[in-house]
């Protein structure tokens, strides 16, 4: 009885090994950051569309569908993705609605950008319009992580 074995193909493993290693960094960082985009996308597409005026002295100007941000940052192997919102008191006040606001050291209303004073701001209906889609969120994740894990099997399979 003869046993032949054959690893000549171990080199050429080993270096697609060290080639996933090197790239999967890169891959998940990638994989994160789409998954913000996506999800910031969604956000902006479903933030409501207001008439303007001036923002809260903390917020920046500009509509409120525009003031959503996402960055990944490499995390070790993998990554860590920070969805952000450059109008916080905005977007608390559209999700949270409140009631109807009334004077109370004067007999009037007023702040900048208002052409007159007024009797009393009426009551706003609570938007919540982020939960839907966080709630979705799930599905984008496994959606971008299916593509990273496809990515680092052609790394495995290229030139096999």
């Amino acid at each position: 009885m003869i046993i032949k074995s054959d690893t000549s193909g171990i080199d050429a493993l080993l270096a697609r090994v060290h080639q996933v290693q090197s790239e999967l960094s890169r891959v998940t960082k990638d994989a994160a950051q789409r998954v913000g985009d996506t999800v910031k996308e969604q956000l902006s597409g479903a933030a409501p569309k207001g008439r303007g005026g001036p923002p809260p002295p903390t917020d920046a100007s500009g509509p409120l569908s525009g003031s959503f941000s996402a960055k990944a940052e490499q995390q070790g192997a993998g990554a860590y993705m920070e969805l952000k919102t450059s109008q916080g008191v905005k977007l608390k006040f559209v999700t949270g609605g409140r009631g109807v606001v009334l004077p109370v050291n004067k007999r009037a209303l007023f702040w900048p950008g208002l052409a007159h004073p007024v009797r009393r701001a009426g009551p706003s209906k609570a938007n919540d319009f982020v939960s839907p889609v966080l709630n979705r969120k799930d599905d984008v994740v496994e959606a971008e992580m299916q593509k990273a894990i496809q990515e680092i099997k052609d790394i495995m399979n290229a030139n096999s």
